[in-house]
C-alpha cells in the first residue's frame, strides 16, 4: 500500500508496523519497469451537455465498426498505450516500450440498496522513461487512472 500520510490505528485493532518511507532517488532519464492496473476513462459530452466517462476500450469499439469481437485485443492494446501516454505527458514520464496491454475485465459490484457500481480495469506493463522526477513522484502518489480503489491506480515500479 502507498499512502501520503502515515496510517493510524485508533481502535487499537491493529498490530502496525513502522511504515517505510517512499523516497526513490529518481533523476531525469531514467528507465523503469512498470506494472499498472487501472481504470483508463475519456470524458464525453453526451447529448444532454454533460459531461461523462467511458471506458476507454468500448469507446474506441463504439467507434468502430464491424467485427467489434475480432479487433477487440488490437483494440485494447491500441487505445490502452494510448491512454497511458497521455497521463504520461501530465505526470512527467514518456512511455518507452509497451510490453503488455492485457487482464481488460469490466466489473460490477453490487450494493445494498444502491445501483451497482460498474468500473473496468486494464492492466499494462512495460518500459518508462523519467522525464520529471518530481511530477513522476506526485503522480505515482496520487495514482493514475479514475478510480483508485480496488487495485486500480497503483504504479509498481523498478530500475529497468
Amino acid at each position: 500500500m502507498l499512502s501520503a500520510r502515515k496510517p493510524v490505528d485508533s481502535h487499537d485493532l491493529f498490530r502496525l508496523d513502522e511504515p517505510k518511507v517512499f523516497a526513490p532517488a529518481l533523476a531525469t532519464g531514467d528507465r523503469l519497469r512498470f506494472s499498472l492496473r487501472a481504470n483508463p476513462v475519456v470524458r464525453r459530452r453526451g447529448s444532454n451537455g454533460r459531461s461523462a466517462k467511458h471506458d476507454v476500450v468500448m469507446d474506441a469499439l463504439r467507434q468502430r465498426a464491424g467485427a467489434r469481437r475480432e479487433a477487440r485485443l488490437e483494440v485494447m492494446r491500441e487505445s490502452g498505450s494510448a491512454w497511458l501516454a497521455g497521463q504520461g505527458r501530465g505526470a512527467g514520464f514518456d512511455v518507452d516500450n509497451v510490453l503488455d496491454v492485457d487482464g481488460y475485465e469490466q466489473h460490477s459490484i453490487s450494493r445494498r440498496g444502491a445501483v451497482p457500481m460498474h468500473f473496468s480495469t486494464l492492466d499494462i506493463g512495460g518500459v518508462l522513461r523519467v522525464r520529471d522526477p518530481s511530477l513522476f513522484l506526485n503522480a505515482i502518489l496520487r495514482g493514475f487512472g479514475s478510480a483508485k480503489a480496488y487495485g486500480c491506480g497503483l504504479m509498481l515500479i523498478r530500475r529497468a
